[in-house]
C-alpha cells in the first residue's frame, strides 16, 4: 500500500525596535506530505537491475514511470514535488557514484518503449553521491510541479570511470509490474547518460520511491473566459479572470479532454490573461479553449470550456443532392433538386450552380440563384429527366462562386441506384432436367409466383422443377411502390442438363472478332428457338437490341456504333450467354 506521511515546517519571526525584543507566534507555512509508491519488499542484488545506485557497469541509466493512478491512490494531488527518495536495504560494494543526476517530467505515456523518453527536466545533480542504508532523499534544486493527472517519468543516471564487482546497492522494489514500467541501459563505457540509444534491460520490477509533495489549493479557478476578437490569419484573442500570473492554456477540437495530451495547441507558460493570442484558429473552424492557473505549489482546476469559431466571410456550401435519391422509382419526369447553404457572415448576391449526370443517363443542368442571406438554405429545382427504365447514375453538383473562401464543400458526388419503373416483366431461363428459372425484370416489394396446381413461390428470382416435358402457364403477381400487377406466360420445360447447356453454350460463336462492325452469330441446333440480342457499351448502357430464330448463322450490323469494347447479351428460354466484341 502507498504510504503518506506529513511534515510541518514553521517559521520564527523576531522583530527588534528601540531595544525591545518581540517574539511572534510560530506561523505554519506549507505542509509537505511524503507519498511512498510501491509496496514490494524484494530488492536487486549487487549485480542485477534495476537500481538507481549501480556500478556493476561503468554507466547506469534508469528510467521509471510512476503512474498518476498510483499517486492519486496514495492520496496525492497536484502540487510541487520537492524531493524523491529510494530505500537502500544492502550497500554491497557500491562506491561513490560520479556525475549522479535525476531528471523528471509529466507525461501521458503509460508504458515506456525501448527508446528513452526525452524532454525531462534536471532536478538534482551532484559530482559524487555515496548511497547509505535506508531512505536516500534527494532534495530537488529545481522543485517540480506535478499537474495531478499526468504520469511521472523519473530518470536516474550515474557515470563512473570503472566498474566494481558486486557494485550495485540493493534497493527495495516492487515486482511483477506491467511491461514498460522501467527501462535500464548499463554499459562499460563513458557517455552513457548522454547516449540516445535504446535500453537493453526491460524488467517488470521498479524501485519503490518516496515523493515529497506540497499541495496548497489555488484561490480560485479561471473564470469568465471571453473571446475578444478573431481574424482571417487564424489568430483568436481571449481574456479571462484569475488572480494569478501564470497559466496553462489548451485549445483543440471541441470534445477533447484537457491535460490528456489531446490539445492541438498547448502553452504551459502563459503569462497574460488579457488579450491572450491563440494561433491556428483557421477560417471556417471552431474549437474549445481551457485554462488552468499555475499557483505557488499546485494548479487550479481546468476552467469551463470556451467555444471559439472563426467563420468565413463568403462560403457557399453544396449541402445536399435532394433528388434523385438512392433507390427512388424511375420516372419520365424525375426532378433534379439540390440544396445550398450560405455558411459565411456576408450575404451572397449571386450563386450559380451546375449538376452533371452521367452513367445510364447523361444530362447537364445549370442555375443561378440570387441573394442568399448568412445561414440561409436554398433548395433549387434545376429541371427533370426521364429515368423510367431505372439504372445507375453518377450525380456531381457544384457551387460556382469565384470569391468563395472555402472550396472543400463546393462539390458533392453521389452514385444513385434508380429503380426500374417500366411495366412488369420476367425472364425465363431453362436449366434442363425440367428445371426453369424465373427472374423479374426489376426489384419489387413483393413477388409471388403461381404455377397453377403445381404450387407457388416467392422472391425476385426462383427456380421451379416441372413434372414433365411440356408447356405450363406461370403467373407473376407483383406488389411494388414503383407499380405492380399480374403477368402470365407459357413456359416450355425440357430435359437439357446443366452440363449439356455449358457444352452447348461454348459452341455459340460470334465472328469475326474484332471487326469493323459486322458480326455473325452462330447458334447450334440443340438451342433451337427465339434468341434476343442486347448490345451493352463500356458504360453499362444498352445501345442496340435485336432478335432472331435459331439454329443458323445470323448477321449483326453494328457499323453505326463508335469503335470500342462491347458486351453481347444473348438470351432465350434456354438461358443467357455473354460475349465480348471489339469494333475497330
Amino acid at each position: 500500500m502507498p504510504i503518506a506521511m506529513k511534515q510541518n515546517y514553521t517559521l520564527v519571526i523576531r522583530k527588534c525596535l528601540l531595544g525591545l525584543f518581540v517574539l511572534s507566534s510560530f506561523l505554519p507555512l506549507q505542509s509537505q506530505i511524503l507519498y511512498t509508491i510501491g509496496s514490494g519488499t524484494g530488492s536487486n542484488t549487487g549485480s542485477t537491475y534495476p537500481t538507481p545506485y549501480g556500478n556493476w557497469y561503468m554507466g547506469n541509466r534508469l528510467q521509471m514511470i510512476y503512474r498518476a493512478s498510483d499517486l492519486t491512490a496514495a492520496g496525492a494531488s497536484a502540487g510541487t514535488i520537492n524531493s524523491i527518495a529510494f530505500n537502500v536495504v544492502n550497500l554491497n560494494a557500491v562506491p561513490a557514484l560520479d556525475d549522479f543526476e535525476i531528471k523528471i517530467k509529466n507525461s501521458t505515456t503509460n508504458d515506456l518503449g525501448p527508446a528513452f523518453e526525452t524532454g525531462l527536466t534536471t532536478v538534482f545533480t551532484t559530482p559524487s553521491y555515496t548511497p547509505t542504508l535506508g531512505w536516500n532523499t534527494h532534495t530537488f534544486s529545481t522543485p517540480f510541479l506535478w499537474d495531478g493527472v499526468s504520469n511521472i517519468i523519473v530518470e536516474v543516471c550515474t557515470q563512473n570511470p570503472g566498474w566494481i564487482s558486486n557494485g550495485n546497492a540493493s534497493v527495495e522494489w516492487t515486482e511483477n509490474l506491467p511491461a514498460g514500467t522501467s527501462r535500464t541501459y548499463r554499459w562499460d563505457a563513458l557517455g552513457v547518460c548522454a547516449d540516445p540509444g535504446n535500453s537493453n534491460l526491460n524488467p517488470s520490477n521498479r524501485p519503490n520511491a518516496r515523493f515529497a509533495i506540497i499541495s496548497e489549493p489555488c484561490e480560485s479557478d479561471p473564470q469568465n473566459l471571453t473571446l475578444d476578437s478573431v481574424n482571417a490569419q487564424g489568430q483568436a484573442y481571449v481574456s479571462w479572470m484569475s488572480p494569478g500570473d501564470r497559466w496553462i492554456v489548451e485549445y483543440g477540437p471541441c470534445g477533447f479532454t484537457p491535460g490528456a495530451g489531446q490539445a492541438a495547441y498547448t502553452d504551459t507558460n502563459a503569462l497574460s490573461n488579457s488579450s491572450y493570442m491563440i494561433p491556428g484558429v483557421n477560417l471556417g473552424t471552431c474549437g474549445c479553449l481551457y485554462v488552468k492557473e499555475v499557483c505557488d505549489t499546485t494548479m487550479s482546476n481546468w476552467s469551463d470550456s470556451l467555444e471559439i469559431c472563426n467563420p468565413y466571410t463568403l462560403d457557399l456550401e453544396m449541402r445536399a443532392i435532394i433528388s434523385p435519391n438512392d433507390y427512388i422509382c424511375g420516372s419520365n419526369n424525375m426532378p433534379v433538386i439540390i440544396e445550398v447553404r450560405n455558411n459565411g457572415i456576408d450575404p451572397i448576391p449571386l450563386y450559380p450552380v451546375q449538376v452533371f449526370v452521367t452513367g445510364d443517363y447523361t444530362q447537364n443542368f445549370s442555375f443561378s440563384g440570387f441573394s442568399l442571406q448568412p445561414g440561409d438554405f436554398s433548395q433549387i429545382n434545376l429541371g427533370t429527366m426521364n429515368t423510367t427504365p431505372g439504372g445507375v447514375v453518377n450525380v456531381e453538383a457544384i457551387a460556382i462562386m469565384p470569391s468563395d473562401q472555402f472550396r472543400d464543400n463546393d462539390t458533392l458526388r453521389e452514385t444513385i441506384i434508380i429503380r426500374n419503373a417500366e411495366p412488369i416483366d420476367f425472364r425465363i431461363i431453362g436449366f434442363g432436367n425440367l428445371e426453369v428459372g424465373f427472374v423479374a425484370n426489376r426489384k419489387h416489394d413483393t413477388i409471388n409466383w403461381d404455377f397453377g396446381s403445381l404450387g407457388t413461390a416467392m422472391g425476385d428470382s426462383v427456380v421451379f422443377t416441372f413434372p414433365s416435358v411440356d408447356s405450363f402457364e406461370v403467373c407473376m403477381q407483383v406488389t411494388s411502390s414503383c407499380g405492380g400487377g399480374n403477368l402470365c406466360k407459357w413456359v416450355y420445360a425440357n430435359t437439357v442438363s446443366t452440363v449439356e447447356w455449358e457444352a452447348l453454350e461454348k459452341r455459340v460463336a460470334v465472328y469475326p472478332n474484332p471487326s469493323s462492325g459486322l458480326f455473325h452469330i452462330d447458334i447450334p441446333a440443340a438451342l433451337r428457338g427465339i434468341w434476343n440480342v442486347e448490345v451493352i457499351n463500356s458504360l453499362g448502357q444498352m445501345v442496340h437490341v435485336n432478335q432472331f430464330p435459331a439454329p443458323g448463322a445470323h448477321s449483326l450490323h453494328l457499323d453505326a456504333l463508335p469503335k470500342g469494347h462491347y458486351t453481347l447479351r444473348l438470351s432465350s428460354d434456354y438461358g443467357m450467354i455473354y460475349r465480348r466484341v471489339v469494333i475497330q
